[in-house]
């Protein structure tokens, strides 16, 4: 599969990023369902015992390793080594490496909890920073704390602060979100209902980090399953990324499938880059024949401000299709303001007012 390959290739060359485990064949370590376990009960109790292992007296220190001991065979860096209860055992007959090490984790285990409450752009940044400074490991678990979150629908009004944050994490953020598109592109089928939001969302986080995604963006959008190439041009319309222009304008006018031209011409029209998208969106308008396309080709013509169409346009109220003359209509009131409702009072005014209309737009 070409597009697998492009982001497995991708992934190898960024040549850092978490822990793989051995028996993944491209070297890339999953999303770890776990962490998304941040906020039960016995997280909050681990979290509380770690911290109480930081402090400066030897009672509450003791208390804090007979806590977090108490609740083996629970502990939460299981993927690190030595594993946290390894780490308690040696703490306990006195290694004060075993201390210092479950005295960062506790911080990191602490501070991550910020990123449960609602969100605030100060404070989530500070936590991401402080995490990402107790070294790589860290900055690859938050990585996936934040990616997580992005893969939950209740947070869709924070998408944009959490790609950010993701691209602050840097490089082994990178990796990961490769990693996951690559196991969710490849495990979905190839059908309408599906998980289609978390691709996107992992389509416009690799979007947002610009130059060193943009491979991967292309090779999602050309990807031999159409919804996940649908899922591209949905997440270039979500992250409004104009730099992937040329890209839509091929799914809308090469795609084989109407699904995918379809999703092409709306993301063109959302992004309202003017000219730029009205090339391809007139060319569509004069080549393309599903009758489901089309609509959605007219009405992203009058979202990207296309003057031009309006001839075009009120012509397409004759077309003897319903579907058609709603969206022609829809995409003249878009471009105009005019709010007339029949075919005769559009012609009219197209006749009578359009030329002066048109001269008084800006250039």
């Amino acid at each position: 599969m070409r597009t697998r390959a492009i982001l497995v290739l991708a992934l190898a060359a960024a040549g850092c990023g978490p822990q793989r485990p051995p028996n993944d064949p491209d070297g890339r370590r999953p999303l770890d369902p776990g962490v998304a376990a941040l906020w039960k009960k016995e997280f909050q109790e681990f979290a509380a015992a770690l911290k109480l292992i930081a402090s400066q007296d030897p009672v509450e220190r003791t208390r804090g390793i007979d806590r977090a001991s108490a609740m083996a065979p629970y502990e939460y860096f299981n993927w690190l080594s030595p594993t946290d209860q390894q780490l308690l055992t040696k703490a306990r007959a006195g290694d004060e490496a075993a201390v210092a090490e479950l005295t960062r984790r506790g911080d990191v285990l602490e501070t991550v909890q910020t990123f449960h409450k609602p969100y605030d752009k100060r404070m989530w940044e500070a936590a991401r920073q402080r995490i990402c400074s107790k070294g790589a490991d860290m900055a690859a678990y938050v990585a996936q704390v934040l990616l997580l979150s992005l893969l939950q629908s209740k947070n869709q009004q924070i998408y944009p602060e959490i790609r950010t944050l993701l691209v602050a994490v840097g490089e082994p953020a990178r990796v990961l979100v490769i990693g996951v598109l690559i196991e969710k592109a490849d495990r979905a089928e190839d059908v309408p209902v599906g998980r289609w939001g978390e691709i996107t969302q992992l389509t416009a986080a690799l979007v947002a980090f610009g130059d060193r995604g943009a491979e991967g963006v292309r090779a999602v959008a050309e990807s031999p399953k159409r919804y996940v190439r649908v899922c591209a041009a949905r997440a270039i319309a979500e992250a409004r990324a104009l730099e992937f222009l040329e890209t839509l304008s091929r799914m809308l006018l090469g795609d084989r499938d109407w699904e995918v031209r379809a999703a092409a011409a709306e993301a063109l029209g959302s992004l309202r880059a003017k000219e730029r998208s009205w090339r391809p969106l007139l060319q569509a308008l004069e080549r393309e024949r599903d009758k489901l396309v089309q609509p959605k080709v007219l009405v992203a013509l009058g979202r990207s401000n296309c003057v031009e169409a309006v001839p075009r346009l009120v012509s397409a109220l004759d077309v003897p299709k319903e579907e058609v003359v709603l969206a022609a209509a829809e995409a003249l009131y878009d471009l105009t303001g005019e709010r007339l409702t029949t075919r005769a009072e559009w012609v009219k005014w197209y006749r009578e007012k359009y030329p002066e209309w048109k001269a008084k737009r800006p250039p």
